[in-house]
């Protein structure tokens, strides 16, 4: 296997280390792709970061995809970073005898804000809104819109798929064809072509904005800083069926990301269920309606007595937008991510990332 050495950054902000003897090896794929500056859309396994990043004037982002909030992204540092690979250390590596209160300051035990995108803001930049609704309101004030309403509700009852003889599935289709022209006059006149058209330019102009006010959330413009994302590989919303939510999901945002900035696709494998802190299993808290007693889906409690953020409730997807970014980072970093993050986990791979952490720990406390 080939073996890379590679220089970290000295953790004092505004300066690099280029003198230091303390360095990472990390296994490097056959042919990496180098992750620089330049916009990019990649598979965080098939990633190396450059030397040429400045880790102590960048900016991370992790992004996590759903379907009630179509994403929700948090941005860290890599301080942040360097604080859960030391509570790694300490849980699962040295069982280092020292007071955990040393090294996990107060004002870190809050996860970063997030910046969220959900369903409804997306509808109305683009102008789904206004459309739906003008559409709605033709319907009801027109002529054309009360035959249309009385069509579809005639053919809400004769469904030809679910017909199951011969007579009856010749009568819905009589009854389809004589609703068809109605139907179809009214939904492809002109006016409503020219709409949809305006509507899908809009979109992609809609769409282009998002994703703009999405990085600029981050604050590297300010900074001078160099954003690199993370964006979790699951939870698109394709083909849910959950029923009472718009779907705005798919691969269009971090597309349009790749196009300006360094963006990478992360396995989000167990991102959402991982403690950031103890980096143990977590449990959804339980509360009591009535007589009833009954789990709350959408955050998650450490019942960890040893983690210093144990008894605290956490949102659900703030938990998993910073562990795809903590995950993303360690793997472009190290060539191996945290092990409760790795779909396929081996001792060999424990055994390298162990190494590669505590390299990293020892690096920065000469730093220090």
């Amino acid at each position: 296997m080939r073996i890379k050495t590679r220089q970290i950054d000295s953790f004092t902000p505004g300066k690099t280390n280029t003198n230091s003897a303390a360095s990472l090896q990390k296994p490097q794929a056959t042919n990496p792709i180098i992750i620089d500056s330049k916009p990019s859309l990649h598979k965080a396994e098939d990633c190396e970061l450059s030397d040429r990043v400045s880790l102590t004037n960048a900016v991370f982002a992790g992004t996590d995809n759903g379907l009630i909030k179509t994403t929700e992204t948090v941005f860290f540092d890599i301080e942040r970073f360097a604080l859960h690979l030391e509570l790694y250390r300490y849980f699962h590596i040295s069982e280092d005898p020292m007071d955990i209160d040393d090294i996990v300051p107060s004002t870190c035990l809050n996860l970063p804000e997030t910046h969220t995108v959900g369903p409804k803001q997306i509808a109305q930049q683009t102008g789904l809104t206004s459309y739906t609704s003008s559409l709605v309101s033709k319907k009801k004030r027109t002529t054309a819109g009360h035959q249309v309403m009385e069509a579809e509700e005639l053919l809400s009852g004769c469904s030809i798929h679910q017909s199951t003889t011969a007579e009856e599935l010749d009568r819905n289709y009589q009854e389809h064809e004589q609703c068809r022209e109605s139907v179809r006059s009214f939904y492809y006149s002109n006016n409503q072509c020219k709409r949809r058209r305006h509507l899908e330019l809009s979109k992609k102009k809609a769409h282009k904005r998002i994703a703009a006010a999405e990085r600029e959330a981050s604050g590297f413009k300010e900074g001078g800083k160099a954003l690199v994302m993370f964006v979790g590989d699951r939870g698109h919303g394709v083909g849910s069926r959950i029923k009472g939510h718009q779907r705005f999901g798919g691969t269009w945002k971090q597309e349009i990301h790749g196009r300006y900035t360094p963006t990478v696709i992360t396995n989000e494998y167990n991102s959402s269920q991982t403690c950031l802190f103890c980096f143990r299993k977590l449990s959804h808290p339980l509360k009591t309606i009535g007589d009833k007693v009954k789990t709350t889906n959408g955050s998650f409690i450490c019942i960890n007595d040893k983690c210093p953020n144990a008894f605290k409730v956490v949102c659900r997807d703030q938990v998993s937008a910073l562990a795809i970014g903590l995950a993303g980072l360690a793997s472009i970093l190290f060539g191996v991510t945290f092990p409760c993050f790795d779909q396929q986990p081996c001792h060999f791979k424990r055994q390298q990332f162990n190494d590669l952490a505590l390299s990293f720990w020892e690096q920065k406390q000469q730093q220090a």
